[in-house]
């Protein structure tokens, strides 16, 4: 496996360059200021970035073992008076396509992650 430090020093033309100092601040222990966040977020490069988060991880936590937490955010109504672009399937009221789904239907889907087992892979 190629290390990181290999990695951001092998040329690649995809890397943002701009993000390296950002990074190495990063694997360095430094806290990160707000424009430094703002830059990775805006970067593109999710390669250079992704090694970084990895890395970082790793020495946090070196077992070989990484899980991940299962999210549900249950949508019982895509009716929505904000207007705001955070997602793309709301509808205004009174809209065709707005749903309340019923409480029952609702609870069913809480009730359904607690079936699912976990997998090693």
């Amino acid at each position: 496996m190629q290390t990181l430090t290999a990695f951001l020093l092998a040329e690649r033309t995809e890397r943002d360059a701009t993000i390296l100092p950002i990074l190495r601040k990063a694997l360095e222990g430094e806290r990160l200021p707000f424009d430094d966040i703002v830059a990775l977020l805006k970067s593109p490069d999710l390669l250079s970035m992704g090694m970084a988060a990895n890395e970082i991880r790793f020495r946090l936590h070196p077992e070989p073992i990484v899980t991940y937490v299962v999210s549900r955010n249950i949508n019982y109504t895509n009716v929505c008076v904000d207007y705001c672009s955070f997602c793309a399937f709301y509808r205004p009221p009174g809209h065709k396509e707005g749903y309340v789904l019923p409480l029952e239907s609702s609870c069913k889907r809480c009730r359904k992650p607690l079936n699912w087992a976990p997998r090693k892979s």
